[in-house]
């Protein structure tokens, strides 16, 4: 979420932090922040639930949008 954030924003979304860091402060947590976790909305879709924003960029996009106005 972080990098398309970054994307829409035009700049980059993090910081570098080294890796060992969080590994040693989450230990297997860190496995998330690190790569990440993908999510599927298989039983929101099989009860008919409609996404506004299909994709998280552009929620962002009208999220910034509406803001800048």
């Amino acid at each position: 979420m972080c990098d398309q954030l970054g994307q829409v924003m035009g700049r980059s979304s993090w910081l570098p932090f080294p890796d060992f860091v969080l590994r040693a402060v989450f230990c297997k947590g860190a496995t998330i922040v690190l790569e990440g976790q993908k999510l599927l909305p298989v039983k929101a879709k099989e009860h008919g639930f409609h996404f506004k924003y299909p994709f998280v960029k552009d929620a962002f996009r009208d999220i910034i949008s509406s803001g800048s106005t």
